[in-house]
């Protein structure tokens, strides 16, 4: 299996949503702690979350991405890696 992956800028003035992925160290372990980060129901997450066997993805504009990362390093989570995956 190939998986392409897009470069993402924070940078950008993308207004569109796009799914993000963040992949999660000891996913299996730590899976209920980070659905209650992501998707209380009062939180700007709630909703736009998927969550697999080794991540999560997120459904949000690229400009969250630093937002979103860094609530999840302060949660005390192992973020492996975070990109959008190419989809033609």
């Amino acid at each position: 299996m190939v998986q392409l992956i897009r470069q993402v800028n924070t940078e950008a003035d993308r207004e569109e949503y796009v799914t993000i992925f963040f992949q999660i160290g000891q996913m299996g372990q730590v899976r209920n702690d980070l659905m209650e980060v992501l998707n209380h129901r009062d939180g700007p997450y709630y909703g736009r979350a998927l969550y697999t066997y080794n991540g999560v993805n997120l459904y949000l504009q690229v400009r969250e991405i630093p937002q979103v990362l860094a609530l999840l390093v302060r949660s005390g989570f192992q973020v492996y890696s975070v990109y959008e995956v190419y989809e033609p």
